[in-house]
């Protein structure tokens, strides 16, 4: 397209991107954002690229989209261990409410999620089950595919990290200040299965590994000092 050349007043070839709501000249701009690519080595869901940033199309692995499934009535089993100390069993059921969002139910809290085309990612937490809060300060945002070194980033809602006096002081000023509060998650596939990351947040920083696995959805999932291990995870609860 470039050597097509340029006219009016621009100083170079370029691609001109407009939406509008309707065909006549003169119509209402429309909003737009990009959706998912990789921008500099970095997954993004959507947004506007930066100027002078190199981006690339994402495209998904079927593979990674099955193995990531979690279908109706599904079964997921873990101990939770914090420092090494069982601390209980963690029964998970995939179910869906009238509405049509599916949830993962422990019988103490619900954590909602949703798989599109390109990524997995949870929404929102209902209950207190701290195994629950755990899975989605580890997992807020999976993409479904990507090289090794591919990184990407998301923001955690105030609720799933619910620690100490921070925490209260935080809820109080989030009335005037919605984003006060939030943590902020980074992760990067480090191998085809195995996910690195870290949840930073008002009260310090927690590291995140999780393993992908056949029997067990993630075989096993650590943050910072808890560790959640799938049944029939290789080497470790078979």
């Amino acid at each position: 397209m470039g050597h097509c050349g340029n006219s009016g007043y621009s100083p170079q070839p370029h691609i001109h991107l407009h939406l509008q709501v309707a065909a006549q000249p003169g119509d209402s701009s429309l909003p737009y954002v990009f959706g998912s690519h990789i921008q500099q080595g970095r997954f993004i869901a959507y947004g506007i690229p930066e100027e002078g940033a190199q981006i690339e199309p994402f495209l998904p692995e079927t593979g990674l989209q099955q193995a990531l499934s979690l279908t109706l009535d599904r079964k997921l089993q873990y101990h939770w261990y914090r420092d090494g100390e069982l601390q209980w069993e963690l029964r998970i059921e995939v179910r869906m409410n009238p509405s049509g969002e599916t949830y993962l139910d422990s019988g103490r809290g619900h954590l909602y999620f949703n798989q599109s085309d390109s990524e997995f990612y949870c929404y929102r937490l209902e209950g207190r089950d701290p195994a629950l809060a755990l899975l989605f300060s580890a997992l807020p945002r999976i993409p479904l595919g990507g090289d090794a070194g591919m990184s990407w980033q998301d923001t955690l809602p105030l609720q799933v990290l619910r620690q100490g006096w921070r925490w209260h002081l935080a809820s109080l000023l989030r009335a005037v200040l919605p984003t006060v509060g939030d943590s902020h998650y980074s992760a990067r596939w480090q191998q085809t299965n195995l996910i690195e990351g870290r949840v930073r947040h008002a009260g310090g920083e927690m590291r995140v590994m999780a393993h992908l696995g056949s029997l067990a959805w993630f075989n096993e999932i650590t943050i910072g000092r808890h560790r959640l291990v799938g049944y029939g995870a290789e080497g470790v609860e078979s």
